[in-house]
């Protein structure tokens, strides 16, 4: 690696690697999840309907080693204050913004200690993806058009419950006296 590499960063605590520094992650795990209805149906199968996607969750795993030029105490406290202070921080990892983010979850293990100080504490971080917007009324309504007109993606309904029911066309007769089909 170059020297001094900016690996990516959670707000401002910047992972990086040069000669005298190195503040960097061992492992990061993500998921993320489709979020789907189901439908109850008598006497079937329940019908699925695609609702939306839930928030990214990511785990990062940090050695803070006091070996690689940082004070591992004083970096696991900045984390434990960005999680208690509740604020979404941008995260950049491999030179993409993944968006914001808030630490949900700091939890350590101290390795080594040298006079009651920590040498290395090995961290693992839980952010969950933060979303600031809320849909416009404008796109609250699309998309309860989209959905009336069965545009649900697949496998969805064809129609929403309670929306009116498609057009039937018939070719029935009915008798003017007996009103009856014919």
């Amino acid at each position: 690696m170059a020297e001094g590499e900016r690996l990516g960063s959670i707000g401002d605590v910047n992972f990086t690697v040069s000669s005298l520094l190195k503040r960097t992650f061992k492992r990061i795990t993500g998921s993320g999840e489709a979020i789907y209805a189901d439908h109850q149906v008598i006497g079937q199968k329940p019908v699925s309907e695609f609702t939306g996607l839930d928030l990214t969750e990511r785990e990062i795993e940090i050695s803070l080693n006091a070996a690689h030029g940082i004070n591992p105490l004083e970096e696991l406290e900045k984390l434990c204050e960005m999680r208690d202070g509740g604020e979404p921080h941008s995260v950049v990892l491999f030179g993409k913004v993944f968006g914001d983010y808030t630490i949900r979850s700091v939890d350590e293990e101290i390795q080594y200690t040298l006079a009651g100080r920590p040498l290395i504490i090995d961290v693992t971080l839980i952010i969950k993806e933060f979303i600031t917007t809320v849909p416009s009324e404008a796109q609250m309504k699309m998309r309860e058009e989209e959905l009336k007109r069965g545009d649900t993606g697949k496998g969805g309904p064809q129609r929403l419950p309670g929306s009116p029911a498609p057009e039937q066309k018939r070719d029935m007769q009915i008798d003017p006296e007996t009103r009856m089909p014919v």
